[in-house]
């Protein structure tokens, strides 16, 4: 009797906490939701750091990740290997490519299929450009894929990519 009413406090006390949480000043959109036990809330980081994260079922299981970074560190980072990336992505079929790997591995056929069938010079000189950049990799022979670790980090820079792509509420022209 006594253990099942201490169960019952902490389930209270949790219930509390979390109703708190909600309560609190949502935030920026997006950020709504208070962060569970062992999760990253953007509300208790220090000045200066960046946030990124997500969750879902990938193609290899389940993928969570909650990215924190210092902005000095953003900041100062090679921008050849941040270049190196972006222009990896700054091409439609290349973007094309990525998404469909977001759903899963797969190989030359199924993604020359997704690309309006290019030639396969084309579809080489593209896939190699996203293995060079470390975007996609082959777990198989004639096999691509995005590795689980980074599927949250594209999804994130596709995600910002869109918000940086809309036109902001009251821009001139």
């Amino acid at each position: 009797m006594e253990g099942e009413q201490a169960d019952l406090g902490a389930v209270l006390a949790d219930l509390l906490h979390r109703v708190e949480a909600l309560e609190r000043d949502p935030g920026p959109s997006g950020w709504s939701r208070p962060a569970g036990p062992g999760q990253v809330d953007w509300r208790d980081l220090e000045d200066g750091t960046v946030l990124y994260a997500g969750k879902g079922s990938g193609p290899d299981g389940r993928i969570e990740l909650a990215a924190v970074r210092e902005w000095s560190e953003v900041v100062a980072a090679a921008p050849g290997r941040v270049a190196g990336v972006m222009a990896a992505l700054a091409n439609p079929a290349r973007v094309r490519i990525v998404q469909s790997l977001l759903a899963g591995p797969a190989d030359r056929s199924a993604l020359s299929t997704g690309l309006d069938d290019p030639s396969v010079g084309q579809l080489s000189h593209h896939l190699k450009e996203l293995l060079v950049a470390g975007v996609v990799h082959q777990p198989g022979r004639g096999v691509y894929a995005i590795a689980p670790a980074r599927v949250v980090p594209l999804l994130a820079l596709l995600s910002i990519a869109l918000d940086l792509a809309a036109d902001p509420a009251g821009a001139t022209p």
